[in-house]
């Protein structure tokens, strides 16, 4: 698929951090030393637009957000506005993450205007869209191929949020296949295929979650592996982190304000864990 983008770059950034990058078109990316950022409109079907800014920052962490609208029918993802870590100890075997502690704080809101400020807005809940916000992990038994879009065999989501009737994760319809309990949510696993050769299990929270801090998804992975649903040697080779745009007639704004991950690798010694930070 050819790959377009469109990127424009604010001027008069500060000395010593990047100036405001804005990201249009389908596979439209920006990336830093920790992080990749991504419009990825990868399904530019019908009426509808996407575009995600970058706001000025150093390059460890930039807040971002992606406005959009698609209005045609039928409703389905169109775009998945997303930041991606750049993490030097990915790929890692699924049987070897010990913990993936995440916090960040974002929100969904009609966007009256550009720019990451909600002050005054509607938020989710009161507009008629379709959207989650989710976690987007893929792996492959092959190391290489799990960091190689579209190729990899297994997809594994974490929604934190759902707005709309039509946000449903793949195999839905089979209905709820386990459940594990974090300190945060519960989740429900859903198990599906995504129509492109991928197997999708899906962690979908009961109650949305608008801020976590240390949200730990290795329980979620481990459990996969625990029920024999995936292999201990499945290579986890890209987290991603964004909202997949359904529908909405009217332009709505994500935002992620904060963000912070870590990754805890299982030692040598039995049971024992050794935190790294996903950014080193």
């Amino acid at each position: 698929m050819l790959r377009t983008s469109l990127l424009t770059l604010a001027v008069g950034a500060a000395a010593g951090a990047h100036a405001e990058v804005t990201l249009c078109g389908q596979y439209g990316d920006y990336e830093t030393k920790a992080y990749t950022y991504n419009n990825n409109a990868w399904n530019p079907t019908g009426t509808g637009n996407s575009c995600t800014t970058i706001t000025n920052g150093t390059g460890k962490f930039d807040p971002f957000y992606a406005v959009w609208s698609w209005s045609s029918q039928p409703v389905e993802v169109h775009a998945y506005p997303n930041v991606q870590f750049n993490a030097p100890a990915l790929p890692l075997m699924i049987g070897n993450v010990g913990s993936l502690n995440i916090s960040s704080a974002w929100t969904l809101t009609n966007a009256t205007g550009s720019g990451p400020s909600t002050s005054g807005r509607k938020n989710a809940a009161a507009i008629p869209l379709q959207a989650n916000v989710a976690f987007d992990m893929f792996a492959d038994m092959n190391a290489t191929v799990s960091q190689m879009p579209a190729k990899q065999s297994v997809e594994i989501m974490v929604w934190v949020a759902a707005f709309g009737s039509y946000a449903k994760p793949e195999g839905y319809s089979n209905g709820i296949q386990d459940t594990v309990t974090l300190p945060q949510a519960t989740f429900n696993l859903y198990i599906g295929d995504n129509g492109r050769g991928q197997e999708v299990y899906t962690w979908f929270a009961t109650t949305n979650l608008p801020k976590f801090n240390n949200l730990d998804l290795a329980p979620l992975l481990n459990h996969l592996v625990a029920k024999k649903l995936v292999s201990a040697q499945l290579y986890l080779g890209t987290v991603q982190f964004g909202t997949e745009a359904y529908y909405s007639a009217k332009p709505v704004n994500f935002s992620v304000s904060s963000f912070q991950a870590k990754l805890g690798k299982v030692g040598k010694n039995k049971g024992s864990k050794r935190s790294v930070n996903l950014l080193e």
